[in-house]
């Protein structure tokens, strides 16, 4: 059951293994120890043994052992990059470029004095063409490291202040695509590079 509430079954139709080859095992990691032989998985399923583990969790995996700091003072926490991003129909891109993608608009005319004082924000446009008389576009904001980080609400709320600020008319967000919502943790200290645990460097977006 754990391991169907964290979407463990719906990778698990993506994967293909061959006779003979490595062996499909979807359950919740609780831990791992090591030892001169290997290293021993504690699972929702009971105990499995392996040679090597590629852990694929990201920053906050609880799997991967961390460097403290070398000299000096202590580590700071790490920023956080967070966006929320759509795709809409619009009539207009207002004085966006209806036929290339902009980059990095972070202009902040559209927010009070006090909220330009904030940690900034920008945005992506990119045009995907037209649909029922319609421009279909993908919009995205993004707060590029805050520290503490900019909730996906704020990203959210800033995205659709800004579009009506510019003068682009959201007629319809499209519900045929999901929200892209983005939640990156960066800086912090780094992995410890003598541990039996490899690949921490990826992350889910």
């Amino acid at each position: 059951a754990r391991s169907r509430d964290a979407g463990v079954s719906a990778v698990e139709a993506d994967v293909l293994v061959s006779p003979g080859g490595p062996r499909w095992c979807a359950n919740v990691v609780d831990g791992v120890t090591h030892d001169a032989a290997g290293s021993t998985l504690a699972t929702s399923a009971g105990d499995v043994r392996a040679t090597v583990i590629v852990d694929a969790t990201g920053f906050e995996s609880r799997l991967t052992s961390r460097r403290g700091p070398d000299v000096g003072d202590a580590i700071p926490p790490p920023g956080y990059q967070v966006a929320y991003g759509f795709e809409a129909l619009v009539r207009d891109l207002g004085p966006y470029d209806a036929g290339a993608m902009l980059l990095f608009d972070y202009r902040t005319d559209h927010l009070q004095d006090d909220e330009q004082r904030a940690p900034p924000t920008f945005m992506y446009a990119m045009p995907l063409g037209e649909q029922d008389g319609l421009k279909r576009v993908f919009f995205e904001e993004t707060s590029l490291v805050a520290r503490p980080a900019v909730t996906l609400a704020e990203c959210e709320r800033r995205a659709f202040l800004r579009l009506a600020h510019v003068g682009v008319e959201v007629v319809e967000v499209c519900s045929d695509e999901p929200p892209e919502l983005c939640y990156i943790p960066m800086g912090g200290p780094r992995p410890d590079g003598g541990q039996r645990v490899v690949g921490d460097r990826k992350r889910v977006v």
